[in-house]
Order: C-alpha cells, then structure tokens, then sequence
C-alpha cells in the first residue's frame, strides 16, 4: 500500500511531462509555420489573382495573373476546380516559380513566360485544321503547324501567342497550337 501513493505521484509526473511535450512541440510547430510563411512572404514574385476563368490545369495551361505577368505550367499535372478570378500567388523557391491558387490544395511548379503577343483574329475563328492560317487585328499573320484539329466557333476571340525555346504558340479560346509567323 506504501507503493501506490509512489506509482501515483509517478503517473501524475509522467503526465505532466507529456503535457508539456505537447505544449513544447506545438510552440515549435507554430514558430516552424511562421517562419515557413514568412520565407515564403520574402519570395513572392506574383500576389493578386488570375485574370479571368480558371477551370485548373493540364498539360501546357496558361495563367495570366492581374499584375499582367503570365505562366507556364511546367510539369504535368491535371486538376479540374472552377472559379472566375481566383486569388493566387507565385512565389519562387530554390530558382524554380510555384503557383498557389484558392481553394487548390495542390502547387503547381510554373515558368514565366516574357515573349507575349496579345491580340483578336481579324474575322471569324472556325478552330484549328493543322495548317490554318490567322490574321490578327495587330497585323500579323500566323500560321499552324503542328497538325492539331479541334472544331470551335468564335468572333473575333482574343489571341495570346507566345515564345518558349524558339518555338512560338498560340491560344485561343482554351486551345493551344504551334504556329510560324507569316507576317
């Protein structure tokens, strides 16, 4: 009976050194992710949102942020989640760019892309017929070359072309192809 009083007090200790390595290791936790949101404050390139529809990711998409800077997805990856101006940021990490966007769980690795033209079709857009060649309204002329179909009807839809290792594409309505410039 002289034990239990003992083997008590033990336990009692014993929780209490339990309590306070939970406390402990949440202190740190907080003070970890403080400083993780902190470095990743310092290295935000992008804050804002994306300019228009986003309907999430796959394969060569492209993101304008309202800032104006636009982004290359650059690894493969699909998700599907809507939302029209989403919050999102790009912050870099070890010289490579990351986009974050509301209510994504995943990060996606992005490149920036600098050679970009913007314009409208001059006309009516019927899609693409692998070869199909575009006046814009900016002047320039465009042709197809990588042999891709897709059917879509627009009016003068915008237009986004731009350059990644030497080779130049084009966007319309949600559709990327290769394209040469004519003129």
């Amino acid at each position: 009976m002289k034990r239990f009083p003992l083997l008590l007090l033990r336990n009692n200790y014993s929780s209490k050194l339990k309590d306070l390595y939970k406390i402990l290791f949440f202190g740190f936790s907080i003070l970890l992710f403080t400083f993780s949101i902190y470095a990743q404050k310092a290295s935000i390139v992008s804050d804002g949102y994306i300019d228009g529809e986003f309907e999430g990711w796959e394969g060569e998409t492209i993101f304008e942020m309202s800032d104006g800077s636009v982004w290359l997805q650059a690894e493969y990856s699909y998700i599907y989640q809507y939302a029209y101006n989403p919050e999102a940021i790009v912050f870099t990490k070890d010289g490579d760019y990351f986009l974050k966007v509301e209510d994504v769980d995943e990060i996606l690795q992005v490149i920036p892309i600098e050679k970009i033209i913007r314009s409208k079709i001059d006309g009516e857009f019927e899609g693409f017929e692998g070869d199909t060649v575009y006046k814009l309204y900016n002047g320039s002329v465009w042709q197809q070359i990588d042999g891709k179909y897709k059917y879509k009807y627009a009016y003068s839809p915008k237009v986004l072309i731009y350059k990644l290792e030497n080779r130049w594409k084009m966007i319309v309505k949600g559709i990327t192809v290769s394209v040469i410039q004519l003129k």
